[in-house]
């Protein structure tokens, strides 16, 4: 049976004993004096002996349950929640601490509380994150191969004659607003009115340019209202883009109809020694910052936002466009959220 007391606390006792009995005490005498067996001072005596006074004499630290799952099987555990779900009998592709408990008692008959799982997996470096959305027509073999092959070919081309990559997507604005939670008191959410009936809009072009030489980002955007970006449009902005921005040009977009056609053939050829344009792989808008961009915009800086009218909407619109085009570690952000393979000096500290 453990004495009473702290560690520490047995621990002088150990060096006590010992210090008597160096100073000409009796064992017994000094066993009677702390209230223990004589066994236990030769025990202390014979520690102190081969060990030391400080490791021989000093408590050994606690060391805890023992785990109902070895390492192995930690490690097995953690690396079986980079499989879907549904390939271990869940509905749906959610992975949440309940169905971490079921799967840890059918494979390995262990049970644990899903409330404590939540402390367990954090622990291991495991957390609830938001899962990254892919097309499922998108042939990620074909993304692999577009930017070993065609994009990093470009940016190190522009490089080196101190060029522009610009890329380029468009999005629409409704009258509607991008409903998000509020802070309000239980019970008593914000009410918002709104026009449902309301059709009229706000059609946006975005262009995120990055110099690869120096590392520069410029962001600029366009907008019509109660119209959208055609081919004529967007061969306008070309044209537009092309007396902002000096020196080669290679502007990079999706299929969108566009994005094609005479309108734009027809800038190009006017560009020809300046302008080439290369299209993104089928279904693949992570490899655009652009749609960053729109995500910023439309889910944070717009969010519930109630227009009073569709220029109020533009105006709104163009004015927290503005905001994130003078931030350049938003626009940095931008990139950082594609998979797109960045130099160094796109950093986000740059």
């Amino acid at each position: 049976m453990r004495p009473k007391g702290t560690a520490n606390e047995l621990a002088n006792r150990r060096r006590l004993a010992v210090q008597r009995v160096r100073d000409g005490y009796a064992v017994a005498e000094v066993a009677a004096f702390l209230g223990v067996t004589e066994r236990s001072v030769y025990r202390w005596l014979a520690a102190a002996r081969d060990c030391g006074d400080r490791a021989g004499l000093n408590p050994r630290p606690h060391q805890g349950p023992r785990p109902r799952l070895d390492i192995e099987q930690q490690a097995q555990t953690i690396d079986l929640l980079d499989e879907p779900p549904t390939r271990h009998g869940f509905a749906t592709e959610l992975w949440t601490a309940p169905r971490v408990a079921v799967l840890i008692e059918r494979i390995f008959g262990v049970r644990y509380h899903p409330r404590y799982l939540n402390e367990w997996l954090t622990d291991r470096g495991v957390r609830p994150l938001k899962p990254a959305r892919r097309a499922r027509e998108q042939d990620p073999e074909q993304v692999s191969r577009w930017l070993e092959l065609d994009f990093t070919p470009l940016v190190q081309e522009v490089r080196l004659v101190d060029g522009w990559v610009v890329f380029v997507d468009e999005a629409g604005l409704l009258m509607e607003p991008l409903w998000r939670r509020s802070q309000a008191r239980r019970g008593h959410p914000a009410v918002l009115e709104y026009a449902k009936a309301h059709r009229r809009k706000v059609s946006l072009l975005g262009a995120m340019a990055w110099r690869p030489s120096t590392g520069e980002i410029r962001g600029l955007s366009w907008s019509i209202i109660d119209g959208y970006f055609d081919s004529a449009a967007v061969a306008g902005v070309l044209g537009e883009l092309m007396k902002e921005l000096s020196g080669q040009v290679r502007v990079i977009w999706d299929r969108g109809s566009m994005h094609k056609g005479e309108p734009i053939k027809a800038v190009k050829e006017k560009e020809k020694g300046r302008l080439k344009t290369l299209f993104l792989p089928a279904y693949t808008p992570e490899a655009n910052p652009v749609e960053r961009l729109w995500s910023l915009l439309k889910y944070g800086k717009m969010s519930n936002f109630l227009p009073r009218g569709v220029v109020h909407l533009a105006l709104e619109a163009a004015e927290r466009l503005e905001e994130i085009e003078n931030d350049p570690l938003l626009l940095r952000g931008c990139f950082h959220g594609t998979i797109l393979p960045l130099p160094d000096n796109m950093t986000l500290a740059a």
